[in-house]
Parts: C-alpha cells; sequence; structure tokens
C-alpha cells in the first residue's frame, strides 16, 4: 500500500514533511504544496521516511532541475524548487530550529541575501573515484554517481575536471601504473588560478609523472598528490603554487586548499558586507572572533 502524503513543509536536509495517520513523515525531493503517494522505508518512533512512488498534484514550487542526475546525487536536495522559494523555505528552516532547539521565540529576521547566482558558482569541490566512476556520492551512500560535470561549478572548474579525468584515465594510466587515486578536490584561486590535491590511497614511492599528466590542465598553478587513508594521510608531493589566494578590498590572505573556504566567492563578499554593516565597527573597539577559522571575517 502507498499511502497518499501532502507535503506541508520543509526539513532542515531537504527532504519534505507530512503526515500519514498523524504520524510525520519526512520524503527527500518533495516540495510543500505537493500530494505524493510514497512508500516507507525506515519505521521510527516518532517518524517514518519515505520514498516518492508518484507525484499525483505537483506543487506551483516545482521547476525542472536542469541536473541529469539529480534524485541519485548526494550534491543537492533542492534543485527541483524554484531558487527564490529555496531561500525563503531556508529561512523557514532557520527560524524553526531557533524555536525548537534554542527556545528563542521571537527571532527578527531581515529577507535573505539571495546570491546573484543560482547555477555556476562553486569555486571548489571534491569528486571520488571508484573504478570507472568519477563524480559524487550518491544519496545515502559510498557509490559513486558518473558524472561529466556538475551544473553548480564555475565553468573553470568543470573544465578543468574533464581535463584532469582524461589526463588521468585510459592509456596514460595504464602505461603508467601508480594512479590510484580515491578521489580528487580542485579549487579555483580567484586571483591567479586553480589548485588541485589528489587523494592517492596507494602507500609508499610512486613513479608516476604527476607532473607531465596533468600539464595539458589549463590555468593549473599548482597541484598536491597525497597518499594513505583518511587518518594516516600524508603528503607526498607538492607542485608550483598551491595556496588559494582571496582579497577583499585592501586585505589579502592565503589558504591551503584543504583548508575550509566558502564556495561562493561573491556570496561570501556580502557575507563579509553584512557582518560589517551589523558591526558597525569605528576602529576604537577591541574584537574577539571565537572559532574563526582560516580568518575569513577575522581579517
Amino acid at each position: 500500500m502507498h499511502p497518499a502524503v501532502e507535503i506541508t513543509g520543509l526539513a532542515y536536509g531537504g527532504s519534505g514533511v507530512g503526515r500519514v495517520n498523524g504520524k510525520v513523515v519526512f520524503v527527500p525531493f518533495t516540495a510543500p504544496g505537493d500530494v505524493v503517494k510514497v512508500r516507507v522505508t525506515a519505521g521510527k518512533k516518532g517518524f517514518d521516511e519515505a520514498s516518492i512512488v508518484e507525484v499525483i498534484t505537483p506543487s506551483p514550487l516545482r521547476v525542472d532541475p536542469p541536473c541529469p542526475v539529480f534524485g541519485r546525487c548526494g550534491g543537492c536536495q533542492l534543485q527541483h524548487i524554484e531558487y527564490a522559494h529555496q531561500a525563503r523555505l531556508k529561512e523557514e528552516i532557520f527560524e524553526d530550529t531557533l524555536k525548537r532547539i534554542g527556545r528563542i521565540r521571537e527571532a527578527l529576521f531581515e529577507g535573505p541575501v539571495p546570491s546573484s547566482k543560482s547555477y555556476n558558482y562553486r569555486g571548489r569541490a571534491r569528486f571520488h573515484v571508484r573504478g570507472e566512476g568519477w563524480g559524487f556520492f550518491e544519496s545515502g551512500t559510498n557509490n559513486v554517481v558518473d558524472i561529466r560535470g556538475c551544473p553548480l561549478l564555475l565553468p573553470l572548474l568543470n573544465r578543468a575536471y574533464g581535463e584532469i579525468r582524461e589526463a588521468l584515465t585510459g592509456p596514460v594510466k595504464d602505461r603508467a601504473g601508480g594512479a590510484d587515486i580515491n578521489s580528487i578536490e580542485i579549487g579555483l584561486s580567484p586571483a591567479d588560478g586553480l589548485i588541485v590535491a589528489l587523494f592517492n590511497l596507494k602507500r609508499g614511492p610512486s613513479s608516476f609523472d604527476w607532473k607531465g599528466a596533468l600539464k595539458g590542465v589549463n590555468g593549473l598553478k599548482g597541484f598536491e598528490v597525497w597518499e594513505g587513508a583518511l587518518r594516516e594521510r600524508r603528503r607526498v608531493l607538492s607542485h608550483g603554487d598551491v595556496s588559494i589566494n582571496y582579497a577583499f578590498e585592501d586585505i589579502r590572505y592565503s589558504v591551503s586548499i584543504s583548508a575550509f573556504t566558502q564556495v561562493n566567492y561573491d556570496q561570501n563578499v556580502m557575507l563579509i558586507r553584512k557582518v560589517l554593516e551589523y558591526a558597525g565597527l569605528t576602529g576604537a573597539e577591541k574584537v574577539v572572533d571565537l572559532f574563526s577559522g582560516a580568518g575569513n571575517l577575522t581579517f
């Protein structure tokens, strides 16, 4: 039996929320206003998890997602909802979280500050490699969804991903051996080019010619090679400039590709400006920035 569910809201993580016989059910890839038939996939004490069997009545918030693997790939949850509605729904999720967990009942919100781009904005990404498959993990698993590009990435990153994949597969890999990579991370240094980190599961020295293999990647200014499992990983090779360099007005700073940075460079500038606006600093204050990471806001 596949019960019909009306989706009335969105939960943290992107699943739609409805009820079956009074019990809350979470249904991924639905939108508020949908009426869907569902299959219960997991029963919990206070709620169920379910998957879509059929969309009976689509929500007016729905749009056609541009990504051909949306729904399988675990990288996105909301491409089926128009971007302006996504921003409003995320605000509602945040407000609900403040009320339920923070016990804050009267939070005041300004309108969301939208990104100027809903696609082609990400300045870094990590791709996983399993056999012949290159891409992102499937939703809820460690299986790799094979992709040739991602609509969220800057075009320069998509091009570099294709060039790196071509360079490290097929005859080149077979001749040289040793390019047994587990994942790659590509990051854009906004001021001066691309950086790549390659994670190689093999231990011990490798004779693979990484420099020669990657020489055809346009805009690549440096790369790193790491070996070993996650908790025992060590860098075995660094070539060129591997710093991601940022600028905001008269401030310049550099971070490693392994450091956390905001993936949307333009929206990060908006974030900094909003923090400065709220702080209203005159230059006479002493400011403490706790848990400041790479110093994106501290500077």
